[in-house]
């Protein structure tokens, strides 16, 4: 038996029903996109992207990522097969459409990432940083 018939026949056993499948390729692309700072560099960034889905939560759940992904996951966990095969579309239709609008700024948006980060950390200063300029 090839390789490829025993993935084939490991996965007819994980997946009993035709939707398991696609709610797992959903829960991961889920996951990539809200755990990701690539699609939503602040997790302000996120209820944008929950709108495209139609997921609307209270703000607190904006607050953290590992909140929002669990709420996702719960949500796709009790959908149908038809709203799994609209939402695995819309998802595919997100993705396409980021990849066009940052096709040509993937390297504007890693540079300006790593610019804020460096201009955050240049701000915060800590007790040791008082301590070292005080005696140094």
């Amino acid at each position: 038996m090839s390789y490829k018939e025993n993935i084939i026949r490991i996965e007819n056993k994980l997946y009993k029903e035709n939707t398991d499948r696609i709610k797992n390729q959903l829960y991961g692309y889920f996951t990539t996109l809200i755990l990701s700072k690539i699609y939503a560099i602040k997790n302000s960034d996120l209820e944008k992207l929950m709108n495209y889905f139609d997921f609307t939560f209270l703000p607190y759940v904006y607050k953290s990522r590992t909140i929002l992904l669990s709420r996702v996951i719960r949500i796709v966990e009790k959908k149908d097969e038809e709203e799994l095969n609209n939402l695995l579309e819309k998802m595919k239709n997100y993705i396409e459409q980021f990849e066009k609008e940052n096709s040509n700024n993937t390297m504007d948006v890693s540079d300006s990432k790593n610019e804020e980060v460096e201009k955050k950390k240049r701000k915060k200063k800590n007790i040791f940083d008082d301590i070292f300029n005080q005696l140094g």
